[in-house]
């Protein structure tokens, strides 16, 4: 919720410098403070500072990518790459960051990545000029306040970012309980999941690089496309008897096909909607964290309540609500057939 402090301030004092520079540092700080904090005070306050800096920084670096790149197609592009450093930091930095805290603890670890977002932010600062627009807004509460009015007001939007909520609350449904599924059916080790998750990380980040091709050029399609088989293939994963190999291809298909939504969703919301970029893109965000959320909650009760099965089903009802959703709104304000 903090988060979405940085997207209104981010649209009225500018992205590059004096926000994404500012954000970085807040996890830089973050993670110095955790990493030699001893009293429990100082880690709940690291938490905080560096849960806004982590909320703000992809929304921000998305915004960069919309007001910069001002062609569709570069500016697709653009979003995707940015987008896929979530899966790669999944994927592939979480695994480095334990094996790196097996040699120098965990408070080494935390170190470090407080020196990489000192390092990157440096380099930001160096390499990013100064925006010419002017401040156009006071810090108030009451500024902050005004600038989501025009998303309250923004029915495609609401729409659009009300779909990415379901259909992420839909396949994290699945996710959130993947280990024990894995376990408990086919008898995975620790190391195993591991296999799973990395192959989950990899869909994503090539569903997010196939967005940023020609393929993304029709994004609300590919919103609805991805939203209809993102569910239906991981929950099917679950529901279906395969061998586990089989089970896994046809999980980590899903995946892929949430990467595609992800990006088409900032597409179309960068490209239609009357608030900020970085206040609709917070929005966005916030929506996505409640949507992973809401997913486990969903998710504990169905597997509570009826196994694996019902699990499967709750992870396919609710991305295809959101196909639905987006299907039956009208996400365009020009009449035309373009899908902005």
């Amino acid at each position: 919720m903090l988060g979405l402090l940085v997207g209104p301030l981010a649209d009225s004092y500018g992205y590059y410098r004096p926000t994404m520079v500012l954000c970085l540092w807040a996890v830089a700080v973050s993670g110095l403070a955790t990493g030699l904090s001893t009293v429990l005070p100082v880690l709940v306050l690291a938490a905080v500072l560096g849960a806004v800096g982590r909320a703000a920084i992809m929304p921000v670096a998305q915004s960069v990518a919309a007001a910069v790149f001002l062609d569709d197609s570069a500016r697709r592009r653009a979003v995707s790459r940015i987008q896929s450093g979530g899966p790669l930091a999944a994927t592939f930095g979480i695994p480095l960051l334990t094996l790196i805290a097996g040699g120098v603890q965990w408070r080494g670890a935390f170190l470090l990545v407080s020196g990489l977002a000192l390092t990157v932010g440096l380099t930001l600062l160096r390499i990013m000029g100064r925006e010419g627009s002017p401040r156009t807004a006071d810090a108030s509460l009451n500024e902050i306040f005004f600038a989501y009015q025009p998303v309250l007001r923004d029915r495609p939007s609401l729409i659009l970012i009300a779909a990415a909520c379901l259909e992420n609350s839909g396949v994290n449904a699945m996710w959130t309980y993947y280990g024990a599924f894995y376990v408990q059916r086919y008898g995975f080790s620790i190391e195993q999941v591991g296999w799973v998750s990395l192959a989950a990380g990899c869909g994503v980040f090539l569903g997010q690089m196939a967005a940023g091709t020609r393929l993304g050029g029709r994004p609300r399609a590919l919103f609805i496309g991805g939203c209809a088989g993102s569910g239906s293939l991981i929950g099917l994963s679950v529901m279906l008897p395969l061998p586990a190999t089989a089970a896994m291809t046809l999980m980590a298909s899903g995946w892929l096909l949430h990467g595609l939504t992800m990006v088409s969703a900032v597409v179309l919301l960068v490209g239609q909607s009357a608030a900020g970029r970085a206040t609709i893109l917070t929005v966005y965000g916030s929506a996505m964290s409640f949507g992973m959320a809401l997913g486990a909650v969903f998710g504990g009760v169905a597997l509570a309540a009826a196994g694996y099965f019902a699990l499967g089903v709750c992870t396919m009802i609710l991305p295809t609500a959101s196909a639905v959703l987006v299907s039956a709104g009208r996400l365009d304000r020009t009449g035309g057939p373009d899908e902005r």
